[in-house]
């Protein structure tokens, strides 16, 4: 394989990883709903808040997601990267 091929490869890689990530924080900042591509790891049973991961990154969920409820959506939500925690915010 040429270095070129790799490159490109690697670059497509990226912008794929890029996307889903940016899909999943708009969903949770823009939104106030849960990751849409996340799968989730950790939930409460109080409505889905908790830990969902995605491919390198993950989220920290608080929030109330009870349909018989007025205010449902995210109330805090902390991205972690690769493991380290990058945005962290109330809505």
């Amino acid at each position: 394989m040429s270095i070129k091929k790799g490159i490109k490869i690697l670059l497509i890689v990226l912008a794929v990883w890029i996307a889903l990530t940016a899909v999943d924080l708009g969903a949770v900042v823009l939104l106030g709903h849960k990751p849409l591509l996340a799968f989730p790891t950790v939930t409460s049973d109080g409505g889905g808040s908790g830990v969902y991961c995605g491919m390198g990154y993950a989220f920290y969920i608080d929030g109330n997601f009870m349909p018989e409820d007025d205010n449902t959506g995210v109330r805090e939500y902390i991205l972690f990267l690769f493991g380290l925690p990058v945005i962290e915010a109330e809505r």
